[in-house]
């Protein structure tokens, strides 16, 4: 079971083996400056009071403004969509599947049982293989695509040419498959090969089937979880459920860039929660555990000493909006600047 890493293992045993390191080798530096929501100030706000559960009624109600029907014709098919449950995110991709109006392909993957003495017990271990890609190492059994359906890389390939799980990259792929690139192709698209991948089914999970199949998956919808790290300008989130979540709704919320590009098809307010225990560490870690710089910044010296900075600078005419906005230099008695030309 995943737990936070600030918690120490429950068992004492274990706990010798591989004692928590995160009091004694970890301290925070806080950014204050939100990059995502940057010039989204009201929208970056209310996020993060959202993110602590110091949310307002006011917030709310800003959020409600952006509630539209779901399956209605103001909900943007194409445009991403997050749910909660895995259910949903099938029946989403499925949808947008069968309206697609390219080409499309049916992609079934090649299985193979290690060691099976006979056919019988070879497609008797074949038929215990569950559809559910998330018990066969993300690897689907039966791939449906469509040319220009949104789709994303299901696990890491290639992470030294950043082809990875929810990555939209492959320059060095890209180059060593130059051949490939004869008129009609793209040189912006990356070629995907099959890839080959091991699991264990049956009930006791002692059988090992090989599949072989393309690393990709539909991604018109994600779930919220594995939304983590996206950065969007338009996203439709339906945050429905019947349990709360903890933080759930942030993470939700603050995948796109503006509150104007965010449309919520459930927002279930009365959900919304943050862990107790994550709340505590960080009121930890900003009380007690505040990363110290190892050189001193000059606005926090002594102020009843004289300052003089001097910097020789090679281009202060085209910096001179960072020299203004340095605190370093705002703090200062006199500044000296020198520029090499």
């Amino acid at each position: 079971m995943d737990r936070h890493i600030f918690n120490n293992l429950d068992n004492s045993e274990y706990a010798v083996l591989a004692p928590n390191k995160w009091q004694d080798n970890f301290n925070m530096f806080e950014l204050e400056e939100i990059m995502r929501q940057r010039e989204s100030k009201v929208f970056a706000e209310i996020l993060n009071r959202l993110r602590e559960g110091k949310h307002t009624k006011d917030d709310i109600l800003k959020l409600k403004e952006r509630l539209i029907k779901e399956n209605s014709i103001q909900d943007p098919m194409d445009v991403p969509h997050l749910f909660i449950q895995n259910q949903k995110v099938n029946e989403f991709n499925e949808r947008v599947h069968n309206a697609a109006t390219g080409e499309k392909f049916s992609i079934k993957a090649i299985d193979s049982v290690i060691g099976a003495n006979s056919a019988q017990l070879r497609d008797k271990i074949l038929s215990q293989i569950p559809n559910d890609p998330r018990t066969t190492k993300q690897v689907a059994s039966n791939l449906q695509l469509s040319v220009s359906e949104r789709t994303e890389i299901a696990l890491n390939v290639r992470t030294d040419d950043g082809m990875t799980n929810s990555a939209d990259v492959g320059e060095k792929t890209r180059h060593e498959n130059r051949h490939l690139y004869v008129q009609g192709i793209e040189s912006t698209w990356t070629p995907i090969r099959p890839i080959t991948t091991q699991f264990a089914v049956g009930r006791n999970q002692t059988a090992q089937v090989v599949r072989k199949q393309f690393p990709v998956r539909p991604a018109a919808a994600k779930t919220i979880h594995r939304s983590q790290g996206d950065t969007e300008q338009k996203i439709v989130v339906n945050l429905n459920t019947r349990r709360s979540i903890p933080h759930i709704h942030y993470v939700g919320l603050s995948r796109v860039t503006a509150i104007e590009g965010l449309f919520i098809t459930g927002l279930c307010e009365d959900k919304i929660a943050v862990n107790p225990h994550v709340s505590a560490e960080m009121e930890h870690l900003r009380n007690e555990r505040v990363l110290k710089l190892s050189v001193t910044p000059i606005y926090k010296t002594d102020q009843v000493s004289f300052k003089l900075c001097y910097l020789n600078a090679r281009s202060l005419h085209k910096h001179i909006d960072d020299i203004r906005h340095d605190f370093n230099f705002a703090n200062t008695d006199i500044n000296i600047f020198s520029e090499t030309r």
